[in-house]
């Protein structure tokens, strides 16, 4: 019987010498089963309120990078007031907005970050790119930093058919190891929806359809991962 493998096969990347883990399937399959058994299965987790309502939660003080910020700043906004220590720093590859960075191989050596944000990010980007982008990240973190991340999620019936730009489906377990794959520890999981079922039919009906046909009501998926001293 082969040696169970507990981490991805890695490769040196010439972009500031980060090590960038190469998808191996073996490893995928363990953090499916890791993240079944510490998370359950989409219907087991708990729904919050919004990403933005969960990164002010988990920002105490300090920088805070903002991955996909889109051109109206979203988050800059939504911490505004509470930044602490720090200051906030923008990604993203639109030409037509401002921002801090294009991509994360462009953020300085001694920059780090308590927070990072990418508020649907990789479901417009490959598994390897997607890979190397949180190496990247994750090189970036202060020791305790936070990452709040999501995706649309796979189990609701259009929601990632609903953008062409969509390349990558992540489940819930599958999001599960892009974090572990870049050496952070996932803390929280959660769904959440810009519209919630109306009424008793509706709840009963959005109950139904999820036991039957394994859909999910929720169209989104939250990760908060962190990283260790």
């Amino acid at each position: 019987m082969p040696a169970q493998n507990n981490s991805p096969e890695t490769l040196t990347q010439p972009t500031g010498g980060v090590t960038v883990p190469a998808f191996e399937y073996g490893f995928y399959d363990q953090c499916l089963r890791e993240s079944y058994e510490k998370f359950g299965g989409i219907l087991d987790l708990p729904i919050v309120d919004s990403p933005y309502s969960e990164a002010r939660r988990w920002y105490a003080s300090g920088n805070v990078l903002d991955i996909g910020a889109g051109r109206a700043h979203a988050l800059e906004r939504v911490l505004d007031g509470a930044l602490k220590d720090g200051r906030y720093y923008s990604l993203d590859t639109d030409p037509r907005g401002q921002f801090d960075f294009a991509k994360v191989q462009e953020i300085p050596d001694d920059l780090s970050f308590s927070l990072i944000v990418a508020n649907q990010v990789f479901e417009h980007l490959t598994i390897d790119t997607s890979l190397e982008v949180m190496a990247h990240a994750t090189a970036h973190m202060a020791p305790g930093a936070s990452i709040v991340a999501t995706v649309p999620n796979v189990a609701h019936p259009n929601r990632f058919m609903s953008n062409i730009t969509h390349v990558t489906y992540w489940g819930h377990h599958s999001f599960y190891m892009l974090f572990k794959a870049a050496g952070l520890e996932v803390k929280n999981m959660a769904r959440y929806s810009k519209v919630h079922p109306r009424g008793l039919i509706e709840r009963l009906f959005a109950r139904y359809a999820g036991r039957i046909y394994r859909m999910d009501w929720c169209d989104s998926l939250l990760v908060r991962a962190v990283k260790h001293a």
